[in-house]
């Protein structure tokens, strides 16, 4: 189902696929598009994959069941916020969100943790967020290294607080005027060693006492080879070009 370009002002929940009824649509919203939250303001994904390229989202709630997925390709969010919904798992990363050449700006998401939500997000750009901690459920980080279901990579940050979990899955990225923090849940423990590698413009690290088997190194933004990080300036046109 193709939803035709246009403003939408979403002031009650959209709720897309049917579980207990095997509907397992995909929506595709048209280039152009803008959705704005309001009041109660929502979309859930039941059942079901829901696709978006150049489109702005603005103030609305993402959120999305085991199995579903959110792909964004070229698209804005403002105030936005991503989580799990629905009573359905099946291990980990139950629910999937892509993006690609995005801009996420003031709101992400809820605390993660590695049951609930797989994050893909790729050449993208975070502003002003307080990024949410990783819960890692007692599972340890460097067996997820190279999964490609959570993982942030090649992305840039500008003006975020970033915990030092959220930090650990995020791979080339730059953090330009950000400040790293300690995580608050002090039950998680790390058996394995994880090297946490950023690459700094102007950020700051207030953590004060680093987990066991966890190492943090910034490096500077030029030391990036191999990459080419993102910026608002060079992803705003084909977010825009509908």
């Amino acid at each position: 189902m193709t939803i035709p370009a246009g403003k939408e002002r979403v002031r009650s929940a959209i709720v897309i696929g049917d579980r207990g009824k095997k509907k397992w649509p995909l929506i595709v919203i048209s280039p152009g598009s803008t959705w704005t939250g309001g009041d109660k303001g929502r979309v859930e994904i039941s059942g079901g994959n829901l696709l978006a390229t150049k489109c702005q989202f603005e103030k609305l709630p993402l959120e999305v069941d085991h199995a579903c997925h959110y792909y964004f390709t070229n698209c804005s969010f403002d105030d936005c916020r991503f989580g799990k919904t629905g009573i359905w798992y099946g291990g980990d990363l139950a629910a999937k969100t892509y993006m690609d050449g995005c801009i996420i700006r003031k709101n992400f998401a809820k605390p993660l943790n590695i049951v609930d939500t797989g994050f893909r997000i790729q050449d993208s750009v975070f502003e002003n967020i307080e990024l949410p901690p990783m819960s890692f459920k007692k599972k340890q980080p460097a067996d997820f290294v190279n999964e490609r279901w959570l993982r942030v990579i090649h992305c840039r940050f500008i003006k975020c607080t970033v915990p030092l979990s959220f930090a650990m899955i995020t791979r080339e990225c730059v953090f330009e005027n950000c400040t790293f923090i300690g995580d608050k849940d002090k039950d998680e423990e790390y058996t394995k060693l994880i090297a946490v590698e950023v690459f700094d413009k102007g950020s700051k690290s207030k953590i004060e006492v680093y987990p066991r088997n966890v190492s943090f190194k910034m490096r500077p933004e030029a030391e990036l080879q191999g990459a080419t990080i993102p910026t608002v300036a060079s992803l705003t046109p084909a977010i825009t070009a509908a």
